[in-house]
């Protein structure tokens, strides 16, 4: 770090330190998992990778097959091992994000799956959304929206992406009592070091936020930090969903107002020493205004990264010549603004922007072609390349109307 660096990290700590770190706000939080042989455990195509599985817990292959998917057991690993302890679960065929916008099928059955991180992907299993940030990076900083179980290398190439689900959900029966969470929030206050005034705080926050006795899951936020916000902002908490923004906000809003925060140009800049070191810390604003403001920008952000935006049903790209599909040889052409996938076939219209745009340490367009390297790309395939191209576009012009609605750093 350079003197200057220095100087203005010890003239930007304490409005930095005055935000929440993301691990003390959500509750339950873990690393992306490992297969540890994701040639065996992980496909593009679903049907492929259920007629491999099967066939591997039948244990009906060759030697060819053991050297192809790698069967041979290392230090901390022995897939044959593991799979004779148990049997094959088609529903372990599961969807989940392996790398920016890419969605593949993994066999996903913890005591099968090297390192299933089960207590932090149950809840995914289900209905819900999650942040992927990472702890430390030597990349450019980036956080990514995600409802799938997530892989371990998702916004870094070489250090390793955690997991914040939004909501938790019961490990047994259909509800989770709000005495239940209290004393689990209790127990998590006594370890971190709260005192017993601020143990007492955390009862009397849980019972006002939360009016019910029982609920079928609940936000994987930290209520004390809840109730500071509600306080500051005058609007009632809804413990699921979305609020209206005028007189209320749920769990759904404090993500999106996050993570328009994290996508924040200045805030990235701003904070970039500290983001290298440690998981985000948030800034909560006391200006509704802006926290409503913040939040929609979130929304449409959050939506455009799960691919549910109904921007992305208009394309701005094409793919206009006739060929094999086969992806051969990726390369941009400036001048054109195509994206060739061989000496044929591209995209065309892709803005160089889009092109270069990076989540972390991946440049999403060229890396998402890379990967699939010797493959035909199918309709499906064509289609979601087009739609990642706008989701990119839409960051960066939102990106920048983030940018233009913070006042003023640090937020007040």
């Amino acid at each position: 770090m350079s003197p200057y660096s220095a100087r203005l990290n010890r003239g930007l700590a304490p409005d930095y330190a005055a935000g929440v770190s993301v691990r003390e706000l959500f509750g339950v939080w873990g690393s992306g998992f490992n297969t540890d042989r994701d040639d065996l455990c992980v496909d593009f195509d679903q049907r492929g990778l259920r007629l491999r599985m099967s066939r591997f817990f039948r244990g009906d292959y060759d030697d060819d097959f053991r050297r192809r998917y790698s069967l041979r057991p290392s230090s901390s690993y022995d897939p044959e091992a593991k799979r004779n302890a148990l049997q094959y679960d088609a529903k372990a065929i599961r969807l989940c994000l392996s790398r920016p916008f890419d969605h593949r099928s993994v066999y996903y059955q913890p005591g099968f799956t090297s390192r299933p991180v089960a207590d932090v992907m149950a809840h995914m299993l289900r209905p819900n959304l999650a942040l992927i940030a990472a702890r430390q990076t030597k990349e450019t900083f980036a956080v990514l929206a995600t409802r799938l179980i997530a892989m371990h290398k998702i916004v870094t190439v070489y250090d390793r992406s955690s997991l914040f689900p939004l909501y938790v959900y019961p490990g047994t029966g259909d509800t989770i009592s709000r005495d239940q969470r209290i004393e689990e929030a209790v127990k998590a206050a006594v370890v971190s070091g709260l005192g017993a005034a601020a143990q007492e705080r955390l009862r009397l926050a849980v019972k006002e936020l939360f009016p019910n006795a029982e609920y079928p899951r609940w936000p994987n936020l930290d209520p004390l930090s809840l109730a500071d916000l509600q306080q500051r902002l005058g609007l009632r908490f809804l413990p699921d969903g979305q609020g209206d923004l005028a007189d209320t906000f749920g769990p759904e809003d404090v993500f999106a107002y996050i993570y328009a925060v994290l996508h924040c140009p200045t805030y990235r800049t701003r904070y970039a020493d500290f983001l290298k070191r440690d998981f985000p810390r948030v800034p909560f604003t006391s200006n509704r205004e802006l926290f409503a403001n913040l939040a929609l920008k979130g929304r449409d952000l959050v939506a455009l990264h799960l691919m549910e935006s109904p921007m992305l049903e208009t394309l701005i790209t094409s793919f206009p010549e006739p060929g094999s599909d086969k992806v051969e040889r990726v390369a941009y052409n400036d001048n054109q603004r195509r994206v060739y996938i061989n000496k044929i076939q591209y995209f065309d219209g892709v803005p160089k922007q889009v092109w270069e745009f990076h989540v972390g340490g991946y440049q999403v367009c060229e890396k998402w072609l890379k990967d699939r390297k010797d493959r035909k790309l199918d309709n499906n395939d064509l289609t979601h390349y087009q739609k990642i191209v706008v989701a990119l576009h839409e960051t960066i012009r939102l990106m920048a109307e983030i940018d233009a609605l913070v006042p003023s750093w640090p937020l007040t």
